[in-house]
């Protein structure tokens, strides 16, 4: 099967199958479908009165989906369960699928102020990273509780790696005084992984590296599976949209103009 997700505004029509928005504010709500030889098969959607959005699929050596989604609505009902929002911004949901599409869980993460994610990967040790960005004074991810470093209500990016029970193995954030944003993810060999990081400074904190460039807003970092940052560059660029690897570990930003390494 294929699978896709994302947000509908309105009603939306899979086949016979109609998903009927549930917000009354012309917001949005998330989606998860799946294709098999061309036909819609499986079919869910969440949301409430406010915004919601799928963000991000992958698929675990067992074929189990995990659909990473943001809810911007004071509560949500997911597979008959209420999620209640305590930051009345973003918060995020992991939900993980059986291979054949039925329910297994959701785990909800957040803190206080508004916090948002943007991608999410497996990597060659069966292990999901999810990467995006937050502004809460206290922004819980497992037994990790990450803080808001600039202090003037600036964004600060940030890491996680996970298990396929969902359990978080541990969280790191990045800063530069400025907002910043894990972007993209893309796997590296060995359990290790590529980011694409955004940011409106010239410079980001990534321990032990510190990059700079005063023409730079876009930065790249490889981790091991700890955590552990291998190194990190500015980038020269307009923005990077996404990021690929290959066989040997090797990743290029996909973007435009030509990119120049620090």
């Amino acid at each position: 099967n294929q699978w896709i997700t994302g947000f509908y505004v309105g009603d939306a029509q899979f086949n016979i199958t109609i998903l009927y928005n549930n917000s009354s504010n012309g917001y949005y709500d998330i989606f998860l479908a799946s294709l098999h030889n061309g036909n819609w098969t499986s079919i869910r959607s969440y949301g409430n009165e406010s915004a919601e959005e799928g963000r991000a699929l992958c698929m675990d050596s067992s074929g189990n989906i995990y659909l990473l989604a943001e809810f911007f609505s004071d509560s949500i009902l997911i597979e008959g369960n209420w999620f209640h929002n305590s930051s009345n911004s973003g918060e995020m949901l992991l939900m993980k699928y059986h291979a054949d599409g039925s329910f297994a869980w959701v785990k909800q993460f957040g803190g206080d102020g508004w916090d948002q994610v943007y991608t999410m990967k497996l990597s060659s040790d069966n292990h999901m990273w999810i990467g995006g960005d937050f502004d809460s004074n206290n922004f819980i991810l497992g037994n990790d509780t990450l803080h808001e470093a600039t202090g003037f209500g600036d964004a600060d990016a940030f890491v996680a790696r996970l298990d396929t029970n969902g359990n978080v193995d541990w969280a790191r954030s990045f800063y530069s005084g400025y907002n910043e944003s894990l972007w993209k993810l893309s796997p590296l060999p060995d359990g290790k992984m590529a980011a694409a990081f955004v940011s409106d400074g010239d410079v980001i904190s990534i321990p032990p590296f510190s990059p700079t460039d005063i023409y730079a807003t876009n930065f790249l970092a490889a981790f091991d599976s700890n955590g552990t940052t291998l190194w990190a560059k500015a980038i020269e660029c307009i923005g990077t949209n996404d990021i690929a690897t290959d066989s040997t570990g090797i990743f290029t930003p996909v973007s435009f103009p030509m990119i120049q390494f620090q």
